[in-house]
């Protein structure tokens, strides 16, 4: 994980785009809060961290949305990644 946020930390912009998939997986719910947690230490740059989300506002996995309608959300404001 710390690999991962390394490079985010590089990126100019970050989507995370995990879906459903970390209410669903234990595993994917602990690796998604690491992420979390990594990414509030990144204070100084809070406003590149976007969720991809439906027409909903759930968060949403690019394949699940076919033709859908779809936005990016600051990561703070989304319930499943706050």
């Amino acid at each position: 994980m710390e690999q991962l946020f390394a490079v985010a930390h590089e990126a100019h912009e970050v989507i995370i785009a995990t879906g459903s998939l970390t209410t669903k997986s234990q595993v994917a719910e602990e690796r998604l809060d690491k992420l979390k947690q990594l990414i509030k230490s990144d204070d100084d740059n809070l406003e590149k961290y976007h969720v991809l989300v439906n027409e909903e506002n759930n968060a949403a996995h690019p394949l699940s949305l076919r033709n859908s309608p779809w936005k990016l959300q600051p990561w703070i404001t989304n319930k499943v990644v706050k």
